[in-house]
């Protein structure tokens, strides 16, 4: 069969923006990446990866991290997310370490603190190295976010937080904080008797447990290295009545507050993972907001309708509440919004 290529020899560039190197091989059948030649034919690269010591789990030829749908390649050196889901995924990891090596560098600090915060940064890199190779997005960003010192409020919806069996077991926790409110109040109704009770605040958290058994631990799941410890708190006001029999029914709408505890989670200072990972622990983040590090909030507010009996009880008709034109009711969840704070919605821009 003839092959037809189009004229292009006016124009050196093609795949991925890099330069055609045809003198070997034919046209199209090499691309000078900076650091190695990639034959497209079979899409692997002719050399070994120079950083195939930071990375013993791909084989020292593969292209992208041989995620050729939601990556392109660095360089040669390592795979760069394209598909950017999430925010700030722009700084390579080497790219934040030099960042923030040269904010260490600059204090006006001793050289036993300097080699400490030096450490530090080490460690979150290699958290970061991990979270990305091993597409924890979500953990990635929120990580990479904290390291630049970006800040902000992360608005999510449920919708989106309740794809998480993580989420759905901090919220399973406060509801039934809700019902054993309830309950509580309803021995003090009488036969044929109905009452109003408003809840200031039930509440629940959801710890980060320590594994390193893949997704099946939460110690390695997404969402749960997001977030590390998380919290819920819910209010609202309820309907209680007993019927001529003593049967106990009751129902009102619920207003949730989801919230990050700010721990960068207890599987972080499990020995075991922070083997595995490398990831700093708790204190050691803490240590690199001398250098710029910055807390931001995760926040997301919904309601729902419960109602039940004394043997059951539904939640039904979830939706979100947040409206960016009014400050969230600081008896809720204790944060006031500055105004002009930068806010994403679902880690969206």
């Amino acid at each position: 069969m003839e092959e037809f290529l189009a004229n292009t020899k006016g124009y050196r560039f093609g795949f991925q923006g890099q330069e055609h190197d045809d003198e070997i091989n034919g046209d199209g059948n090499s691309y000078a990446f900076e650091y190695r030649i990639h034959d497209p034919r079979i899409g692997r690269f002719l050399s070994i990866d120079p950083l195939a010591a930071k990375y013993p789990f791909y084989a020292p030829y593969v292209f992208s991290g041989n995620r050729v749908i939601d990556c392109s390649e660095l360089e040669g050196l390592e795979p760069k997310k394209e598909a950017q889901f999430y925010l700030w995924d722009d700084w390579s990891c080497d790219e934040i370490e030099n960042i923030l090596e040269e904010k260490v560098n600059a204090l006006d600090a001793s050289k036993k603190i300097k080699e400490k915060l030096l450490d530090d940064v080490d460690d979150a890199e290699d958290g970061l190295w991990w979270f990305r190779v091993f597409q924890k997005d979500w953990a990635a960003r929120n990580l990479t976010k904290y390291l630049m010192g970006v800040g902000g409020v992360d608005i999510y919806s449920f919708k989106e937080l309740s794809n998480y069996d993580h989420f759905n077991k901090l919220l399973e926790k406060t509801n039934i904080d809700i019902v054993s409110q309830i309950k509580s109040a309803a021995v003090l109704l009488k036969n044929g008797e109905t009452m109003t009770l408003k809840i200031s605040q039930a509440h629940a958290t959801q710890g980060q447990k320590a594994s390193s058994e893949g997704e099946a631990g939460e110690g390695t799941n997404d969402f749960a290295l997001a977030f590390g410890a998380t919290e819920m708190a819910a209010m609202g006001t309820f309907t209680i009545s007993k019927d001529a029999n003593g049967n106990l029914s009751y129902s009102g709408t619920a207003f949730y507050s989801f919230m990050d505890k700010y721990d960068w989670g207890p599987a972080r200072r499990n020995t075991e993972l922070k083997q595995m990972m490398g990831v700093a622990d708790h204190w050691q983040m803490m240590n690199l907001k001398n250098i710029g590090a910055a807390d931001f909030w995760s926040r997301s507010y919904f309601s729902g309708f419960i109602s039940g009996t004394g043997t059951s009880f539904n939640v039904i008709n979830y939706q979100d509440t947040y409206n960016p034109s009014f400050q969230q009711d600081s008896e809720q969840d204790n944060l006031t919004i500055p105004e002009g704070t930068p806010i994403t919605y679902d880690g969206r821009q």
